[in-house]
């Protein structure tokens, strides 16, 4: 019988080879989060796909995300990839939309990998004594030190004009563009600190998955803890996120 892991892999085996661009990527995400996970950041975003999804009513825009959430909850893992692929072709019928409707599709998938029933995952609005905009990921269950958190994965940005993946440039430098859910796993530096105690690190999969990245557990994580990233990262020291090292 398949493993989780191997099941997962599967159904991104399509995502995990195709080549975006950062660009594209970019754009893709925001307007994913728009519907999904709306935060006054996106609302504020501007472009004419953004603006699409913003001039939506809001009434429309619920509708999506409660249909969109509660149907991925509730199906198998092996039927998502066609559900999605489904939703986004009657859903994105605008044509500002044609050029990013691959990335759309393939984030869309990952998104809802995160909140298929089968996932041990779970996304939440940040509390607002976190003093964040936003979404925080979570997991349901205990995990222990080694595992890997398989559903929760990324997209890693192609660039074409030199035909390497971005993977040794995202390892040093930022992990903003590793798109898709794992960008509301927030990033800490290395050392950890007392005020946020990363408790899983990025791991990179084998070759038949070149284009994502995921997490795997650097100690013992409870039920419903945050899940935070142990990245040494630069910008983030000097960022004002209650999460940066320069924060007690």
């Amino acid at each position: 019988m398949p493993t989780y892991s191997g099941r997962v892999s599967s159904a991104l085996a399509g995502a995990d080879a195709r080549q975006f661009s950062p660009g594209e990527l970019q754009v893709a995400d925001l307007i994913v989060r728009a519907i999904l996970y709306p935060t006054e950041e996106v609302s504020r975003i501007q472009g004419a796909e953004i603006r699409v999804v913003l001039k939506w009513p809001r009434a429309y825009t619920e509708l999506l995300r409660d249909q969109f959430r509660s149907k991925v909850r509730l199906i198998v893992l092996e039927e998502l990839p066609a559900y999605v692929a489904q939703f986004v072709s009657e859903r994105f019928v605008n044509p500002h939309f044609a050029p990013l409707f691959d990335p759309i599709q393939q984030l869309l998938l990952r998104y809802a990998i995160v909140e298929q029933h089968d996932s041990g995952m779970y996304l939440t609005p940040a509390r607002q004594e976190d003093q964040e905009q936003g979404y925080t990921l979570h997991t349901k269950l205990e995990r222990k030190a080694g595992d890997l958190l398989s559903a929760v994965t990324a997209q890693i940005p192609w660039e074409s004009s030199t035909g390497h993946r971005w993977k040794g440039w995202a390892e040093a430098d930022v992990p903003r563009f590793l798109l898709g859910p794992l960008r509301f796993a927030p990033f800490t530096c290395c050392p950890p600190r007392p005020c946020c105690r990363p408790n899983a690190k990025l791991v990179y999969p084998s070759q038949n998955r070149p284009l994502a990245a995921t997490l795997v557990a650097l100690r013992d994580i409870a039920p419903d803890e945050r899940i935070v990233v142990e990245w040494s990262d630069m910008y983030l020291l000097l960022s004002s996120s209650p999460l940066a090292c320069n924060v007690e």
